[in-house]
């Protein structure tokens, strides 16, 4: 059983979380994540994007954009 990386790359969210690199960028812009930067990667602590897709909480201060501010409407992980 191997333990899940602690940081998940930003363009890896999309294929694991279903949220896209834009929708990430401004939930850090707003403060809600914060982004790690490990050379030229640039890195989501897993638990932070896990809590805001479990909380479904609105992450931009003013929402707006495609998805309305939200970031919780991905699909269940089976």
């Amino acid at each position: 059983m191997s333990a899940q990386p602690v940081f998940i790359r930003v363009h890896k969210i999309q294929a694991t979380y279903g949220i896209g690199k834009d929708s990430i960028y401004r939930a850090v812009k707003a403060g809600r994540l914060a982004l790690h930067k490990w050379g030229r990667a640039c890195l989501i602590r897993r638990t932070d994007i896990e809590a805001i897709i479990e909380g479904g909480g609105n992450y931009q201060e003013n929402s707006g954009g495609q998805d309305g501010g939200q970031i919780g409407s991905a699909p269940a992980l089976v």
